[in-house]
């Protein structure tokens, strides 16, 4: 598909196997944290388009646990974010994330405060 790693973005335009599920009739939903596009200038506040032009009619998008940091900057607005700040964790995870992430990478790899369950991004 050309995408070698997550670190570079699906293209929009390219088929995609959800796309071909809906030509096919059927509905497709996104949930959690799918990496295809987040790299687009503007992800964030182009999800819908992005996500009907990965071929999905639905979704529900978690940024995950770095980008829900650089995202978010001071108050959570998606999911994950929201269900940090509801167990009290936001502002401990946001300033944990700020240590870890440097230009972009991570390069601390230290043991997580985080319950597991609550480090599990990907399906809340």
């Amino acid at each position: 598909c050309g995408v070698p790693d997550n670190a570079h973005n699906y293209p929009l335009a390219q088929t995609t196997f959800y796309t071909q599920l809906q030509k096919a009739g059927y509905k497709v939903m996104s949930v959690g944290k799918d990496d295809l596009s987040q790299l687009n200038a503007g992800w964030a506040k182009h999800e819908e388009a992005n996500a009907r032009a990965l071929g999905f009619s639905q979704w529900s998008r978690c940024f995950g646990k770095m980008d829900t940091v650089r995202v978010h900057g001071h108050n959570p607005w998606e999911i994950y974010g929201k269900y940090l700040d509801r167990k009290s964790v936001w502002r401990r995870h946001k300033g944990d994330f700020a240590h870890r992430i440097n230009d972009k990478e991570y390069f601390n790899f230290e043991p997580t405060f985080h319950e597991e369950e609550d480090y599990q991004d990907n399906w809340i």
